[in-house]
């Protein structure tokens, strides 16, 4: 049986196929795709082969389609309310034999039988072994040629799956996949003999004209969406290491191997049924294989929380930068206050219909200096070096170096002050990995680049040895998370770089109570409660597209960011007879969708 791991990770790969279950599918092609077509015309395949299906249980369309499937029987007018397959057992792709069908006879047979496809149904192609199949032992009857018939006759084969995809775009198919072959040379049927080779050569030179010939069809219908499903890579990544996808076997024939075919527990650990099909455990990975495919519009929102990310750290950056121009000691005129602080945060979200959740943690050191320019001006300028780590939607995980400089600028006048300032950053995501399909990824890496411009007001109000200081900040912030292409076997995906843009405001209380303030020594204590908010918010979208593929970009609807929300904050201060000063604070955030976040820092400040 398979492991529990495997089964949970298929699993959470098919699952996001869930919701496709509710589009209509047309199927064509041949033995892999076929649910009973060629059994109901001549009773192949026999007993132990599942109900006419060339397996021990249903098809990849069948269980992406959710429900039964009509076949090409009985003949007669289509219904287009239901999914169909007219796929066929033994089809080839060009029309030798009457039957099986081939697959531009399928296609014809379903137009002329009244079949349609609606705004909501994908149409599946997947053929092109048999033309193989039937000529390798041909071929290899004269090694001399064998190649170079090999060559021509994938070549032909691949042509005609891409001039019949084109077919299906002129009849209205709006979305399209086409599903390439597996190395043949590592299948059941071929592994350690003489043909291996040959049938490896074969299988390339299929997929190698087959990208080429999707393409050309794809530049023909701008209108359709022809979706190439890279089935070659992931089953070479399988047969690699068959147990990380939880399967025990994915080199034999279960069907060949009395302690597989007879014991229907063992069935599920082997990934071929024969030596050429798939088992039922081989067709749900290649249904979350598709689904990976066919979902890639959403899943490609967890890349939203790097720029939500980004963000947030230009958003904390400029609030530290005010939090500093409090300390500035107005009366020591041109004295310069050096200081260094260990910072750190966390940050934690829930998902949401339109956000993934997220869990992000930095750490680092910032360090700078503030001056006194007059009783009245003072200045504060910063840099700011952290990592960390990011993780979102439970699928995407990146390492986190962000280098960031802030300047800002107080002005205060009797009981009233003001603040404004700048600064950006600039984040390097590295060791970017997305999962896909059990334990593959798709690697990749981005930079962001962010900045921020805002203003601070507020008065300061002394009851003896407390303050109270109410304030309210305006600030924008902005930035590019830059293109990303990723690399992977499943369904990898490039962004186009991707601009941001919110508008923050926010107003809070702040309370300060001296505990000890003598010529030598002075000690506070402080707290505050406020809120913040994004008032708007630019970069909701990402352009995107499957990446080395004949498919249509798309644009990946990520939704506004989280705002910061309730915040709430402590913090103390020594400045010792020395002119040392110590301090620690601490911040708390609890925004929107169950977004939580801390950040503190401890430093050290002194004038020299």
């Amino acid at each position: 049986m398979l492991k529990t791991s495997g089964l949970l990770a298929i699993a959470l790969a098919f699952m996001s196929t869930s919701a496709l279950s509710q589009q209509r599918y047309v199927a064509f092609g041949d033995s892999l795709s076929d649910n009973g077509n060629l059994f109901a015309a001549n009773g192949t395949p026999p007993f132990p082969y599942f109900n006419g299906r060339f397996s021990n249980g249903p098809t990849w369309v069948e269980l992406l389609a959710g429900a039964p499937m009509a076949g090409f029987f009985p003949i007669g007018p289509v219904n287009n309310a239901t999914s169909t397959n007219f796929a066929f057992g033994g089809a080839r792709t060009d029309a030798l034999v009457a039957l099986p069908p081939g697959t531009g006879t399928q296609i014809g047979a379903y137009l002329a039988r009244g079949g349609v496809f609606g705004a909501g149904t994908t149409a599946t192609l997947w053929a092109g072994a048999n033309d193989i199949f039937q000529q390798l032992p041909v071929a290899a009857g004269n090694l001399a040629t064998a190649q170079a018939v090999m060559q021509a006759t994938a070549t032909t084969a691949a042509t005609n799956v891409g001039t019949q995809a084109g077919q299906l775009a002129a009849a209205g198919a709006r979305t399209i996949l086409v599903l390439n072959l597996p190395n043949f040379g590592t299948l059941p049927e071929f592994a350690g003999s003489p043909a291996a080779t040959l049938a490896g050569f074969s299988s390339s030179t299929f997929n190698n004209v087959l990208a080429t010939s999707l393409g050309a069809a794809a530049a023909g219908a701008p209108n359709s969406n022809l979706i190439s499903i890279n089935v070659a890579g992931v089953f070479t990544a399988l047969q690699a290491n068959p147990a990380s996808f939880g399967f025990t076997n994915a080199t034999s024939s279960c069907i060949a191997t009395p302690a597989c075919v007879g014991v229907p527990a063992a069935r599920d650990g082997y990934a071929f049924w024969d030596g050429v099909h798939p088992t039922a455990a081989g067709h749900r990975l290649l249904a979350a294989l598709v689904g990976q495919y066919l979902n890639a519009p959403v899943l490609a929102g967890v890349y939203s929380a790097l720029g939500e990310t980004v963000l947030d750290e230009r958003r904390l950056g400029m609030s530290r930068s005010f939090d500093r121009l409090d300390g500035v000691r107005l009366g020591r005129i041109g004295v310069n206050d050096y200081f260094v602080n260990i910072q750190g945060g966390t940050a934690n979200a829930d998902a949401s219909a339109t956000r993934p959740g997220m869990r992000s943690s930095n750490y680092g050191v910032n360090f700078g200096v503030n001056r006194a320019l007059t009783s009245q001006w003072g200045l504060t300028a910063s840099g700011a070096v952290s990592v960390g780590t990011l993780k979102a939607g439970g699928t995407l995980s990146a390492d986190t170096f962000n280098a960031a400089f802030d300047v800002a600028a107080l002005y205060t006048s009797g009981v009233f002050f003001a603040k404004g300032g700048a600064g950006f950053g600039v984040t390097q995501f590295s060791d970017m990995e997305r999962r896909t399909l059990g334990p593959l990824t798709n690697t990749s890496s981005a930079t962001a680049v962010t900045y921020n411009a805002g203003i601070e007001a507020g008065t300061i109000h002394g009851y003896g040895l407390f303050e109270l200081s109410p304030r309210a900040r305006l600030a924008w912030l902005g930035g590019t998370v830059g293109a990303i292409t990723e690399s992977g076997a499943a369904a990898p995906l490039a962004f186009g770089s991707r601009t941001l843009g919110a508008l923050l405001a926010g107003a809070e209380l702040r309370a300060t109570a001296h505990l000890v303030a003598t010529a030598e020594r002075k000690v506070s204590v402080s707290a505050m409660i406020g809120y913040e908010r994004y008032l708007s918010y630019t970069g909701n979208t990402a352009t995107a597209r499957l990446f080395a593929n004949s498919a249509q970009p798309f644009r990946s609807v990520v939704g506004d960011a989280r705002g910061p929300g309730l915040v709430t904050g402590l913090g103390i201060s020594s400045q010792l007879a020395s002119g040392w000063v110590l301090s620690a604070d601490y911040r708390a955030s609890i925004g929107e969708r169950s977004l939580v976040r801390h950040s503190g820092q401890i430093g050290i400040r002194t004038a020299f």
